[in-house]
């Protein structure tokens, strides 16, 4: 009988391995490449769902009393597990669900600062890690979390920050060619002062401080160019975000502007190649029902005229290649021959 069993089992991998139809199905492409990003409505807060590798990532978790909203919405996505929590600041508004989802979604990792607050939701932050048995990694500056088999570095975590905000966890993810800046509530000091040491140039930003004015530089915006700026924000809220500046600066330097306030929660999806979204709520500009893909979002009408021996600038970190020195940082000069068939793209801002 056992050799009966074992007999079957191996035909029936022996199919599937062999089966091209079989591994093209979605579920298995999903799970296996594809990059799934929920900007979840949860009001007037922050609350974010990276699916990746069969992991859940979940930074930030909105207002205590938002929770039963995002629970919906997990709930909804057969969403089982976090596997990875991470809160960008103590602010009541992306940590106050925090402790309820460390209750009901056995989370195994939570990435933090040392930043430290003396609000009654950070308190209960600290006590719900020490319940539950969940593991807790302080991150700095260049630290890495892995969500599923890409790592997500850490541009920006200021414990000396004058302000929660601007102490703000600043992660960038890097799909393949596709990339994604999640930049918690930090201000423009900080915007500036990424643009000078790291590569912000990305295809999707999560804009900072839902909107408001004390964010969104416009060097800032200008050099991340995204293909798409969301905004995570409640519907008349009453701080007036986002503001009109605000939005302007966004409808000059990316393709189009997403926000929870009016299309609900946001899903992304990012082959690695192309980019595609739906939203949850049909509005004048965007449809709940219809995916809307991106393609390739680079240019490629600025580089039909390069050669291989043409000369390009890289960073060590970025997912660009540079037709001159964009920002401050470190650049390395190479030639478009090296990094046309790699994993890096042109710039939006060099060859647009």
């Amino acid at each position: 009988m056992k050799k009966l069993v074992t007999s079957l089992l191996l035909t029936v991998l022996l199919v599937i391995s062999t089966n091209p139809a079989y591994l093209a199905t979605p579920e298995f492409v999903d799970a296996a490449s594809n990059l799934i990003v929920h900007y979840i409505d949860v009001g007037q807060g922050d609350a974010t769902l990276l699916q990746y590798g069969g992991k859940n990532t979940l930074i930030d978790a909105g207002e205590e009393h938002k929770f039963d909203q995002l629970n919906s919405y997990l709930k909804k996505k057969n969403v089982k597990q976090i596997h990875n929590l991470v809160l960008t600041h103590p602010d009541a508004d992306h940590c106050g669900g925090a402790d309820y989802v460390m209750a009901k979604y056995k989370v195994k990792n939570i990435y933090m600062t040392t930043y430290q607050s003396k609000s009654n939701e950070y308190k209960e932050v600290l006590d719900a890690i020490k319940k539950y048995k969940v593991k807790r990694t302080n991150v700095k500056k260049g630290s890495t979390i892995d969500i599923g088999g890409i790592k997500a570095k850490v541009l920006s975590a200021d414990v000396k920050a004058d302000n929660p905000n601007d102490s703000s966890i600043v992660l960038k993810v890097v799909h393949n060619k596709k990339s994604f800046l999640f930049t918690g509530d930090i201000g423009a000091k900080v915007e500036n002062q990424l643009v000078d040491k790291s590569d912000v140039n990305v295809d999707v930003l999560k804009v900072s401080h839902h909107g408001s004015d004390y964010s969104s530089a416009i060097r800032f915006i200008k050099a991340t160019s995204p293909t798409y700026s969301v905004i995570s924000v409640g519907k008349n809220n009453r701080y007036g975000h986002p503001v009109n500046t605000v939005l302007k600066r966004l409808e000059k330097y990316s393709k189009e502007i997403l926000r929870t306030d009016r299309n609900g929660s946001i899903v992304i999806t990012s082959t690695g190649t192309k980019l595609s979204y739906k939203t949850e709520k049909k509005t004048t500009n965007n449809s709940s029902t219809s995916s809307k893909p991106s393609g390739d979002s680079s240019s490629t009408a600025g580089i039909s005229s390069l050669t291989n021996s043409s000369v390009v600038y890289i960073t060590a970190t970025g997912s660009k290649f540079h037709k001159k020195k964009c920002g401050s940082g470190t650049y390395k000069k190479t030639t478009y021959g090296k990094v046309k068939n790699t994993k890096l793209t042109p710039c939006k801002k060099c060859f647009g």
